[in-house]
């Protein structure tokens, strides 16, 4: 199973970075694409970006599609999911956390509070076609109707968990018209 990460935070994003590690130490074939540079103002993706995105992700062809959203890049994640609505897309962060329920009218799927355990499990589920609407700290649709999963405990011991992963191995940069494989400004991300 084919799974991307597209990050809508910059190429230091440390939610990327490390959901990357975490979901590649668990055996999962999985590519992050940086959509962009992190910007401050909320400027929706151009015609010309989205076109780039879409034609990267549709080289890519994933089972699955992630992002981690929050309220300042909440309407480019809209954007960017109704390019693919052929697909499983979660969405994660801090917007589903506040705002869940705006969220599942754009995707079935989404993760609240930590994801570590659960992205994995949730991953899981999808390849084996197992059912996804019992997986804490998620909620999703079926057949119009929310599933709202409780939250499962916090992980106590953070030493568990892969550093982040800032190398370019499985990492593409989309930039207005442009798929680069390596980070065009290595200056701003961590060694």
């Amino acid at each position: 199973m084919k799974s991307v990460f597209i990050n809508l935070h910059g190429d230091t994003n440390m939610t990327c970075a490390y959901l990357h590690s975490l979901i590649d130490k668990a055996g999962f074939n999985i590519t992050t694409v940086h959509f962009r540079r992190l910007g401050y103002e909320i400027e929706l993706p151009s015609q010309v970006e989205l076109d780039t995105l879409k034609r990267c992700i549709d080289n890519l062809n994933p089972d699955v599609i992630m992002m981690s959203v929050n309220s300042m890049s909440f309407w480019t994640a809209i954007a960017v999911s109704q390019l693919f609505k052929d697909k499983k897309i979660i969405f994660g962060g801090v917007q589903p956390m506040i705002d869940p329920e705006r969220c599942l009218k754009y995707v079935d799927i989404i993760v609240r509070g930590e994801g570590d355990e659960t992205i994995i499990e949730l991953l899981e589920a999808i390849k084996n076609n197992k059912p996804i609407d019992k997986i804490k700290n998620v909620w999703c649709k079926n057949k119009g109707k929310i599933i709202r999963n409780d939250f499962r405990p916090l992980i106590q011991n953070l030493d568990t968990l892969p550093f982040p992963d800032y190398s370019d191995k499985n990492k593409l940069h989309v930039l207005g018209s442009s798929i680069q494989e390596s980070n065009p400004f290595p200056h701003s991300k961590y060694a």
